[in-house]
């Protein structure tokens, strides 16, 4: 193991075991951000960055922000399983596959997600 400052990219973005969501009996294996392109990744940080905006916090309030919402999380679900995007999935099941792949691909970010959106809220900004 080294020794002084080392950069753990296992812990900075997660190993690169593969990420599996089970549905109906069947493995659907999720993308890894490693097979990414650099346009698909800058589209998936945008579409994150979405998530946190005031008026997705608060989806429910107006059927603008609610198709938003649901645009947005089908569009990060495209991305890491055009397979799974391709089925009709609830709102909450798409919901959870996303917060299941970033707590195990992006760890930290989520972490710093989840501060910005807790922040966003106690101030109301």
């Amino acid at each position: 193991m080294a020794k002084g400052k080392a950069l753990n990219l296992d812990e900075l973005y997660g190993k690169n075991d593969p990420v599996v969501v089970i549905f109906q009996d069947k493995e659907y294996e999720l993308l890894r951000p490693d097979s990414w392109t650099p346009e698909v990744y800058a589209k998936y940080v945008s579409l994150q960055k979405t998530m946190t905006e005031k008026e997705l916090l608060h989806s429910m309030e107006t059927p603008k922000a609610f198709d938003k919402l649901t645009t947005t999380l089908h569009k990060i679900l495209e991305i890491i399983s055009p397979e799974l995007a391709a089925m009709d999935l609830s709102l909450g099941k798409q919901s959870a596959i996303i917060e299941h792949y970033a707590s195990v691909v992006f760890p930290e970010e989520l972490s710093t997600a989840r501060k910005m959106v807790a922040s966003k809220n106690q101030t109301g900004a």
